[in-house]
């Protein structure tokens, strides 16, 4: 029996700055080569700073994309192949693109590590994926979003349900955070948002939240000014607060990887807001390389055409 034909998976992730002297080029590959201005490189190397100097998304990136490869090597032997591809740093998903190529995959599927589909977010990912292959002969499957993958809203219910057992539910409220954007992402309709709001209802409705007690917030909104969507988290806790609850888990849903929006935007600016309102925040495990979430990604490398593709 001939061997199976080798497919290629491409894991698409943000990157970070692996040193310090990086974060400029970093800052301006985040502008599309604008102005970095120096108060706001300055912001961003303090807030690194205060989570130990670098963020750990490199090497949470490159876990994930040794331990989808065992899986699926276990699953289906000799079957893929897995390489990660970052957005701001390398290996760039071009590079990693064309690696694939190179190894005579006869197809590849692109995975954004982010459940929600947005055309200034993942889209920008899967239509580099698109550039990288142009006419090259292999069938693209880009993955749009997988954010009602039922394992992966499993998966997020178990997170708020064990944060809340450690609580009295009394006085302890939830909210589901994603990565704001700006506000002019509404204007062509796109899906983002809906998404972010589906995951919170659907992870709501398996744990039986009543209405009252979550909130669906936007955190990390970019600091060149502007309309970024709305309810910020500063005002879901506030209005938590207000509200009588002492207690607020903050479930990242729009996250998979501990790296500054996580470290720092929840566990450092949003913990400190909680304290001097007399309240705590607890904050979900994020998914890293958790076994639970790698079946996730192997779900999605297997039957790509279970979910929306672009």
């Amino acid at each position: 029996m001939p061997p199976p034909e080798t497919k290629g998976i491409l894991l698409l992730a943000h990157g970070t700055p692996q040193s310090i002297d990086e974060f400029p080029e970093f800052l301006k590959s985040i502008k599309r080569g604008g102005t970095v201005e120096e108060e706001v490189l300055n912001e961003v190397i303090r807030r690194y700073h205060s989570i130990g100097g670098l963020s750990p998304l490199i090497q949470i990136s490159n876990d994930q994309t040794r331990e989808l490869q065992r899986l699926l090597d276990a699953k289906c032997p000799n079957e893929f192949l897995v390489e990660l591809g970052n957005k701001h740093c390398e290996p760039s998903i071009e590079k990693s693109a064309e690696s694939l190529l190179a190894q005579n995959v006869t197809e590849i599927t692109a995975i954004v590590l982010t459940p929600h589909y947005s055309t200034m977010g993942t889209g920008e990912y899967l239509n580099r994926v698109k550039d990288a292959i142009g006419q090259a002969p292999v069938k693209a499957n880009l993955v749009k979003s997988w954010w009602n993958n039922d394992k992966f809203l499993e998966l997020l219910a178990l997170r708020v349900q064990s944060a809340l057992l450690e609580l009295p539910f009394e006085n302890s409220a939830v909210i589901f955070s994603a990565h704001s954007l700006p506000t002019r992402i509404l204007d062509i309709g796109d899906p983002y948002p809906n998404e972010h709001i589906g995951t919170a209802s659907k992870v709501a409705e398996k744990l039986n939240l009543s209405k009252d007690r979550f909130k669906v917030a936007w955190q990390s909104a970019g600091m060149s000014g502007g309309s970024w969507l709305e309810p910020s988290l500063a005002l879901c806790i506030n209005d938590f607060v207000k509200e009588g609850f002492e207690n607020i888990v903050i479930c990242p849903d729009g996250f998979t990887s501990d790296h500054t929006e996580i470290l720092y935007d929840l566990d450092i600016e949003a913990k400190h807001l909680a304290d001097s309102l007399g309240a705590k925040t607890y904050r979900t495990k994020s998914l890293n390389a958790d076994p639970a979430f790698i079946e996730v990604l192997a779900d999605i490398a297997i039957h790509p055409a279970s979910f929306d593709m672009a």
